[in-house]
């Protein structure tokens, strides 16, 4: 700054032009750290909200699979014995390969077509001496009325109680023209039939399992999830998404949700005819089942095979990267009150482990967060201990 003599401007003072310059290079950092500031401030809130909106999808639709468990569901024996009389490892988009067919299917029937049959099959005794229907399930092995394996045969429904009962079990010699002793024409509920009360399990203590099968308290409603792999519409054109032979998922194109399916039960008799003018059906035998109207496309559609419905649960804004299911106990205490074991005399709980993340309906909106979001939830469904 200096002092101007002048004797029209007697003591005043001015800037120099270096002083201007700095002035000027000052407020230009002041406001540009402002806009800085203003920009950080702008991002934080855009990821804030970025993470609140996928936070609440999450939360919504992960509640949303909770309340549907937990009211008036235990879990599905039949389905899980159907499931594992027909096992395999192999995983198509993310569940089993195989449908089980939810018990409309007779296990000596023609699966692929519309073939059905009217009757089920006994386990019975080896010989007089040893029960081996409790060391060898009856339906892998010749220890049933048919003397050979119904193995990965699909299972009509009530078929997994009659596992626990032995239909030629007394200590007499029971020869194969002699096992009708009371002169009915039948082998089953004849004197020697005795209730084991202990076999089968129908899936490993605490194995995990991309789908979960419940059933209502009346067993008149059957409620199934499953985990399901699709190719994301919304990803970039030259992502993959590939299931290899080990059933592991390589590829960022893919879309994980789960699917549901609900299941009402019908008195159709064992050919499922619908027609009322067939006098067979309403014997008070559970042996149909058929879709939910609410989900289906038809008034009264029977489920089976590969076409049957399955509707999504979480919307297509997120991925579900994780879907297991562990459920306790592995039998029906109903039937197996006999076994001891601490493990199988509990009521019936479900464990569900998530993970989910943003789909590509998000993921190209998004910049920063793509963070992952992992819930575990422990439920006890309704059983016998409740009722």
């Amino acid at each position: 700054m200096i002092k101007i003599t002048n004797k029209f401007l007697k003591n005043k003072f001015a800037f120099t032009l270096i002083e201007i310059m700095v002035w000027i290079i000052i407020v230009s950092l002041i406001i540009l750290w402002w806009f800085q500031a203003l920009s950080a401030i702008t991002i934080w809130k855009a990821r804030i909200i970025e993470k609140v909106d996928i936070q609440k999808e999450g939360f919504y639709f992960t509640e949303k699979l909770f309340e549907m468990i937990k009211k008036w569901w235990t879990l599905d024996y039949e389905e899980y014995f159907n499931r594992m009389v027909i096992w395999n490892t192999t995983y198509s988009s993310g569940h089993f390969e195989y449908p089980s067919w939810f018990g409309n299917f007779w296990s000596w029937g023609t699966v692929w077509t519309s073939t059905y049959w009217d009757i089920f099959y006994y386990c019975i005794s080896w010989d007089w001496y040893s029960n081996k229907i409790i060391d060898s399930w009856c339906y892998n092995n010749s220890l049933n009325t048919y003397w050979e394996s119904v193995d990965w045969k699909h299972q009509r429904y009530w078929q997994y109680s009659f596992q626990f009962i032995d239909y030629n079990s007394n200590y007499n010699i029971d020869i194969w023209s002699l096992w009708d002793e009371n002169g009915d024409g039948n082998i089953k509920w004849d004197d020697d039939d005795e209730y084991i009360w202990n076999w089968p399990a129908v899936f490993w203590t605490g194995i995990e399992l991309p789908e979960l099968y419940l059933i209502s308290w009346n067993k008149k409603e059957r409620l199934m999830f499953r985990w399901s792999l699709q190719l994301d519409d919304k990803a970039p054109v030259w992502s993959t998404c590939i299931v290899d032979s080990n059933n592991n998922v390589t590829g960022s194109g893919c879309i994980w949700t789960v699917e549901y399916i609900k299941l009402i039960w019908k008195d159709y008799w064992f050919d499922h005819n619908i027609s009322i003018l067939d006098k067979s059906q309403n014997d008070w035998i559970v042996d149909t089942w058929i879709i939910d109207p609410e989900i289906s496309w038809w008034v009264e559609e029977i489920a089976w095979k590969n076409n049957t419905p399955w509707v999504e649960l979480f919307s297509n804004s997120i991925s579900v990267s994780e879907f297991k299911t562990i459920s306790y106990p592995n039998k029906d205490i109903i039937y197996s009150w006999k076994d001891t074991n601490k493990s199988v005399n509990i009521s019936p709980y479900t464990v569900l482990k998530l993970s989910l993340e943003p789909s590509w309906l998000y993921k190209r909106k998004m910049i920063w967060n793509r963070d992952k979001m992992n819930f575990s939830m422990t439920i006890n469904l309704t059983d016998l201990y409740s009722q």
